[in-house]
């Protein structure tokens, strides 16, 4: 955290925040044993409001986009 001048709060002090996702992935192809998949997911989160100096305000939101590459499990 940046200085303590800015914050009412102790490095050792605990928080409550939370976060929600959901995401999808489709599988392009499989093919010599690796397993292609493009996905995404969207999240919500929330900070406690003596949080927000440091955060900028106590909901956020973001997204991602992804490839993911794994090895083809023996039973496809």
């Amino acid at each position: 955290f940046p200085s303590h001048d800015n914050h009412p709060f102790e490095d050792h002090d605990i928080f409550n925040v939370s976060k929600i996702s959901i995401g999808y992935v489709r599988d392009l192809f499989r093919d010599r044993g690796l397993d292609v998949g493009l996905g995404g997911a969207l999240s919500i989160n929330r900070n406690p409001e003596t949080l927000a100096p440091v955060y900028g305000g106590t909901l956020h939101s973001g997204w991602q986009l992804f490839l993911r590459l794994r090895p083809t499990s023996k039973g496809h």
